[in-house]
């Protein structure tokens, strides 16, 4: 079962986790257009690479961090693709549906 930070398990499973990685991101857009961010950037950066295990090397860090900037995070849109919620043998799946694509 996927867990929230106090421990507890996640309501509705992998929407449950879904719903607060895409709170994540928007709440790190918004932490990013903070003026001292730009000053602490590279002090992040190095936590970021030290801690974190990505394909993406800094250059790609800094090129996506930095689209960020002029975000208002009143446009940002965030879907699931449409599919449904199972456990299998005790683990929480989401199962999409591929043959509807419309909510892309």
């Amino acid at each position: 079962m996927e867990k929230n930070n106090d421990g507890s398990g996640y309501a509705l499973g992998d929407i449950g986790r879904i719903s607060t990685q895409q709170e994540f991101l928007i709440k790190v857009a918004e932490k990013l257009k903070s003026p001292i961010v730009l000053i602490k950037f590279p002090k992040i950066l190095g936590v970021i690479t030290k801690n974190v295990s990505t394909d993406f090397n800094k250059f790609d860090m800094i090129k996506y961090a930095s689209s960020y900037i002029g975000l208002n995070k009143n446009n940002i849109e965030v879907k699931v693709m449409s599919g449904e919620p199972k456990y299998i043998n005790s683990v929480s799946y989401y199962i999409p549906n591929y043959r509807d694509d419309s909510d892309f």
